[in-house]
């Protein structure tokens, strides 16, 4: 009887996910069809209103990026497009419109290169999405127990020995996906990069107003978070410039 109960509670619960996703994707569908129609107030209402309810994928930040794009809050567009690349990073549509509005910012900072093989590093890494490489690693994962299993159940030496050296091939594989899907997923879920939303905001040389001012960032720069400190949070630049400005004056990505 207990089984049974849990049977049902489990499939009430995967149709009230069903049914609930469903009435996501009809808002999203009339944000859409409000884009369209160049109502981007209205297509931004109802893409954020599916945020609020907790689900976010790649394209739900595409188009809430274009919406807030073309209704010129550069700031916003930048956050959504970032969000987007997090959850998708191959994306080269998303990438173009973030180079596109990024171009219309008012802050131009020079970024310190990476060192080469961190710049590679990164662009492998980025070139799949974590999803994907959890896949890889669980793909990996099965087919080493596979072949171990063929090794260990094989009566024929050269087939063994061939097993053998398949399992350590998949075996690195397997680490290997690891590292990347931990790379990933610390990318996606960094806390400590943000957006700017205020128009301007005056960087100080300590978290205070009566700090020394030490240069000015506007709407739609990217900043590191470094530390958090009675409401004020210190930043460091792409350029390595760093200074201290208010909690409220950004949004993390």
């Amino acid at each position: 009887m207990k089984k049974i109960f849990l049977i049902l509670l489990y499939s009430f619960s995967f149709f009230g996910l069903h049914a609930n996703r469903n009435d996501l994707t009809i808002i999203f569908e009339k944000g859409n069809k409000a884009y369209e129609k160049e109502a981007y107030t209205q297509a931004i209402f109802l893409y954020e209103s599916i945020l609020q309810k907790g689900y976010e994928n790649a394209a739900l930040h595409y188009n809430l990026g274009n919406a807030y794009f073309r209704s010129n809050n550069y700031g916003k567009a930048i956050l959504n497009y970032e969000r987007s690349l997090r959850l998708n990073p191959s994306d080269k549509t998303a990438q173009m419109n973030l180079q596109i509005v990024n171009a219309k910012t008012t802050d131009k900072m020079e970024e310190i290169p990476p060192f080469l093989v961190n710049k590679w590093w990164l662009s492998f890494i980025k070139a799949f999405s974590l999803n994907t490489w959890a896949l890889i690693s669980l793909g990996s994962l099965l087919i080493f127990c596979l072949v171990l299993g063929y090794f260990l159940l094989s009566q024929n030496y050269t087939k063994k020995r061939m097993a053998f050296y398949t399992s350590l091939c998949i075996a690195f594989l397997f680490i290997f996906s690891i590292v990347c899907s931990g790379k990933a997923y610390s990318i996606r879920f960094a806390d400590n990069q943000a957006i700017v939303m205020d128009a301007f905001v005056q960087a100080k040389s300590s978290p205070a107003e009566n700090g020394t001012d030490k240069f000015v960032l506007h709407e739609g720069s990217k900043i590191i978070i470094e530390e958090n400190l009675n409401n004020w949070a210190k930043i460091k630049l792409p350029d390595g410039n760093i200074g201290w400005i208010p909690e409220s004056s950004f949004e993390i990505i």
